[in-house]
C-alpha cells in the first residue's frame, strides 16, 4: 500500500473509532424519557440505553466467523446502516419505550459490526510501530468520540430528548469517508484442514484472558 492509500486508509478508521460509541448518547436523554414515560420503572428507562449493549454482544460475537466467510469492508458498512436506521427511527415514532428498545438494539448491532473489525483492520494493513501507534489512536478516537458525542448530546438534549436522534445523522459523512477511503479487501479464503484434519485450538493465555474481560464488563 502506498503513502497515499495508507494515510486515507488511517483517516477511515480513525474517523469510524470517533463514531464508534454513538450509542453512549443514550445516558443524557434518561431523564427526559422517564419524564416522558412517568408510569414507567426506572429499569425499563435505562433498558433504552442497555438494550444497545445487549445488541452489540452476540454481533460483536458473531464476528470471529463472520470475518472468516465475508469481507470487512462491507460489514462496516451495514453496521453504520444500522446506526443510521436505529438513530432516525424515533425521530418519528417515539411515543413508545419498545420502539426505543429496538432501535437501541438496532444501534447497538450496528456497533457490534463495526468495532471488532477496525482492530482487524490495523492488525492487517500496518506493521511494527506504525501498528502499536494505529492501536493506541483507535482507542483513543473511540474514547474521545464518546465524549466529544456525549458533550454534544447534552447540549442538544436541552431542546428536546427526541432532538439527541439527530447526532446518529453524523454517520452518514462517516458512511462516504468509509465508502471512499477504506480498501476492499479480498474476500477470506476458507482455511485448510491441518493433516490431522483438526482445527487450531484456542490457547488456554486466550481463554484466561476473554473470561477476565468478560468479568470486568460485567463489574
Amino acid at each position: 500500500m502506498n503513502k497515499k492509500g495508507q494515510g486515507r486508509l488511517i483517516l477511515a478508521v480513525l474517523i469510524i473509532a470517533l463514531v464508534g460509541q454513538i450509542n453512549t448518547i443514550a445516558s443524557v436523554m434518561m431523564a427526559d424519557i422517564a419524564a416522558a414515560f412517568p408510569n414507567a420503572s426506572a429499569t425499563a428507562i435505562q433498558y433504552v440505553m442497555q438494550f444497545g449493549m445487549i445488541g452489540g454482544f452476540p454481533i460483536s460475537l458473531a464476528m470471529t466467523v463472520l470475518s472468516q466467510k465475508f469481507r470487512k469492508k462491507p460489514i462496516i458498512l451495514i453496521g453504520m446502516v444500522c446506526i443510521l436506521i436505529g438513530g432516525a427511527i424515533p425521530i418519528f415514532s417515539h411515543s413508545s419505550l419498545i420502539v426505543l428498545y429496538i432501535c437501541a438494539f438496532i444501534v447497538g448491532a450496528g456497533q457490534g459490526f463495526i468495532t471488532p473489525l477496525l482492530g482487524t483492520i490495523i492488525l492487517l494493513n500496518f506493521e511494527g510501530t506504525m501498528k502499536d501507534r494505529m492501536i493506541g489512536l483507535n482507542t483513543t478516537f473511540g474514547t474521545g468520540g464518546a465524549a466529544l458525542l456525549l458533550v454534544v448530546a447534552g447540549w442538544v438534549c436541552k431542546t428536546g430528548w427526541v432532538h439527541v436522534y439527530y447526532i446518529y445523522f453524523a454517520v452518514i459523512p462517516v458512511f462516504i469517508i468509509a465508502l471512499l477511503c477504506l480498501p476492499m479487501d479480498e474476500k477470506p479464503q476458507p482455511i485448510a484442514a491441518t493433516e490431522t484434519g483438526s482445527k487450531a485450538a484456542i490457547p488456554a493465555k486466550g481463554v484466561i484472558q476473554c473470561i477476565l474481560a468478560v468479568c470486568m464488563m460485567i463489574g
